[in-house]
């Protein structure tokens, strides 16, 4: 993902989303977080991370379960949660 860390670097609040193709509960999560992007489009940026292709990005954050999705503001993770 090569603008990742410019995501990152926002002044904005982001949400990423640590997901995998074969997550089922992931699949669950995409409408409630599409419904989210949708919502807050100008306040939030939503960045999806799929764990198998981004290795570098998921070892970096420390995600070891599926679905983990972080909120980062001010460039710290500020809220956390998994499953």
């Amino acid at each position: 993902m090569s603008n990742f860390n410019q995501i990152t670097e926002s002044n904005v609040p982001i949400l990423i989303d640590f997901h995998a193709q074969w997550c089922g509960p992931c699949k669950n999560l995409i409408p409630t977080l599409e419904n989210l992007a949708a919502q807050y489009e100008d306040k939030v940026i939503v960045a999806k991370v799929n764990v198998d292709n981004e290795r570098d990005i998921t070892t970096n954050f420390g995600v070891m379960n599926l679905p983990t999705v972080l909120v980062m503001n001010n460039h710290e993770v500020v809220e956390k949660f998994i499953g």
